[in-house]
């Protein structure tokens, strides 16, 4: 079963720290993990039209009417993230020119009918697929590495580009920089991660310790 200790484990994987057995534990990669988990993943869930977190609902018309421009309000589900689309049962906002704003926590237009489609907030990671989890875990690990520093020295290789990023996105360097065998930066290679640390980072006052 997908847990949430589990998609942290995978973050704290690709940038080689110490994993978790609880987000409650008494241990600095806990603290963080707890601090980071929420923000991050509402982050991910808000940044794609997540196929597993849609929802479809029609909207109560609220019992005050907006004070001009608009004739109805709607409140908006309490685990509303993103809203993706209104339908008036005829036509939607994608198809047509329905007019509506979102302010605050509700949704004020002209129609009398209106279904909301829309992004929810899901607590529960066994109902995520893989590339949800995927994706949480992998923008998870760049929170933590920008958090936590020395992280930063972990890069990812990422197969079929020309780029190979740093953790965080501190840095892009070109294929031909890297010895392709051992994956390591040319003018890094024999260097400890301390060595290389102090190159690239010590004028900006960073410390590993």
């Amino acid at each position: 079963m997908a847990s949430v200790v589990n998609i942290c484990n995978s973050a704290l994987n690709l940038i080689g720290a110490s994993t978790i057995s609880a987000l409650t534990e008494d241990t600095k990669n806990a603290r963080l993990c707890n601090q980071r988990y929420e923000p991050v993943r509402n982050r991910v869930f808000r940044s794609h039209n997540w196929n597993c977190l849609i929802k479809r609902v029609q909207l109560a018309q609220n019992s005050t009417a907006p004070v001009v421009e608009y004739s109805f309000a709607y409140a908006l589900p309490s685990d509303s993230l993103r809203v993706l689309k209104i339908h008036n049962a005829t036509v939607d906002s994608i198809e047509s020119n329905l007019d509506y704003k979102i302010e605050g926590k509700n949704i004020v237009t002209n129609e009398t009918t209106v279904y909301l489609v829309y992004v929810a907030l899901d607590t529960d990671p066994n109902n995520y697929d893989a590339y949800l989890r995927e994706a949480v875990s992998h923008q998870l690990a760049a929170d933590l590495a920008y958090k936590e520093k020395k992280y930063l020295l972990h890069f990812q290789w990422n197969d079929g580009t020309e780029k190979i990023y740093r953790y965080a996105l501190v840095e892009a360097f070109h294929a031909n920089e890297i010895d392709h065998r051992q994956k390591v930066k040319q003018d890094e290679i024999g260097l400890t991660q301390q060595e290389i640390w102090e190159k690239k980072y010590a004028k900006n006052n960073i410390s590993i310790k």
